[in-house]
């Protein structure tokens, strides 16, 4: 099962190497969680199993991981700038199975 407050410790560990006062790491900081809170709850409104609603709400944490260093790096959002957020955020996942850190082993 994979327990969401966990996932959240691990996300704050991750956005404590960007820089918290930039105003841009701390919009996408906040949007990200209430993200994962709307992904929840649209989850519960599908009347999913338990694992399936931690499922959705672990991919709304995890849905703009690459903005945190598309932001550090390039100083924007915009992809077209910049890089794919998206492969970026695939990159920083993949990188040494970051991924599972998010995911319990059972």
């Amino acid at each position: 099962m994979i327990k969401y407050e966990r996932c959240k410790d691990v996300f704050e560990q991750f956005v404590d190497n960007y820089d918290r006062d930039n105003d841009k790491i701390s919009l996408k900081y906040f949007h990200t969680l209430r993200v994962a809170d709307f992904c929840e709850k649209i989850a519960e409104s599908l009347n999913l199993s338990k694992e399936d609603i931690a499922i959705a709400k672990l991919t709304g944490l995890l849905h703009d991981i690459g903005r945190f260093e598309q932001v550090k790096i390039y100083d924007t959002y915009n992809d077209l700038v910049s890089v794919d957020h998206a492969f970026l955020g695939f990159k920083i996942l993949e990188k040494n199975d970051y991924i599972n850190n998010y995911i319990e082993d059972e």
